[in-house]
């Protein structure tokens, strides 16, 4: 397909689903942009009815649709084979689909729904009447799901708040709670003074050095970090899998009882 008219190259939206559990836009993004220029990148927080994460990606300057369509349907994504189609009621695909205003209001010529969708998923059956219980998602795969209610904003991928320190810090994860509580004791006493320590989800924590140096140093030390972390890596921009803590509300142990292994116990039922 050629760019469109004036000259001006495209820009077209993919429906992207079955994404990796915990992938985060700038993976999408990162995955998607060796196949062209990505101008933006999305994943809904709800699910689809199979249970599989969902989302969008848009391209810029595409010149040929079916050909950048059936090289993203090859996608793999954290182990997952991407199912991937052009997002056919997204406005910057409006021309692609000529009868999409036809299946939106549910009838074609003689009254038939056009398109492959029934007349449930778009018109209502009464005046004043709006049928409830379908995803964006829902629709696009022609399923009956959950209501994505919630408000959602596209980022855009390049944006990168630590770039400054790509090499100049480690990730690290905690062995255990008592720890992240008092991680800039511990390092303070260590001898590793001036660390910058900036909570980053779960156990997760990222220390920043004053050098590339620093960092490597540190990493080198596992003698030392091993009593406090059960992994360290440089962070060099990678994704993390999306974390947190849960606080949960314990009563009626015995005083006799009050240790921390027994609330292990507890909270790892």
């Amino acid at each position: 397909m050629a760019g469109s008219s004036g000259g001006h190259p495209m820009v077209r939206k993919f429906f992207v689903s079955n994404i990796p559990q915990g992938g985060r836009p700038w993976d999408l993004a990162d995955a998607f942009r060796r196949f062209g220029e990505v101008s933006g990148a999305f994943i809904g927080k709800k699910k689809d009815k199979k249970g599989r994460s969902f989302g969008f990606v848009s391209f810029k300057g595409v010149r040929n649709v079916e050909d950048l369509g059936r090289e993203l349907k090859k996608m793999n994504l954290g182990g997952n084979k991407l199912i991937v189609n052009l997002a056919r009621y997204a406005d910057e695909n409006a021309d692609a689909f000529p009868t999409r205003e036809k299946v939106l209001s549910g009838r074609g010529g003689g009254g038939r729904p056009v398109g492959g969708f029934s007349n449930s998923h778009f018109a209502p059956e009464k005046a004043g009447e709006v049928k409830k219980g379908f995803s964006f998602a829902d629709i696009l795969l022609n399923i009956s799901s959950h209501v994505l209610d919630e408000d959602t904003i596209e980022i855009d991928p390049s944006i990168n708040t630590l770039s400054e320190v790509v090499g100049k810090a480690v990730v690290a994860r905690v062995m255990e709670f008592q720890v992240l509580r008092k991680l800039n004791i511990i390092l303070w006493e260590a001898g590793f003074q001036g660390v910058g320590i900036q909570y980053i989800g779960g156990f997760s924590v990222l220390l920043t050095f004053s050098n590339v140096v620093e960092a490597s140093g540190f990493l080198d030390n596992s003698d030392v970090w091993k009593a406090w972390f059960s992994k360290v890596e440089v962070w060099k921009g990678q994704s993390m899998p999306f974390e947190h803590l849960a606080w949960i509300n314990i009563s009626g142990v015995p005083p006799h009882l009050l240790a921390s292994t027994v609330f292990d116990s507890i909270g790892t039922k």
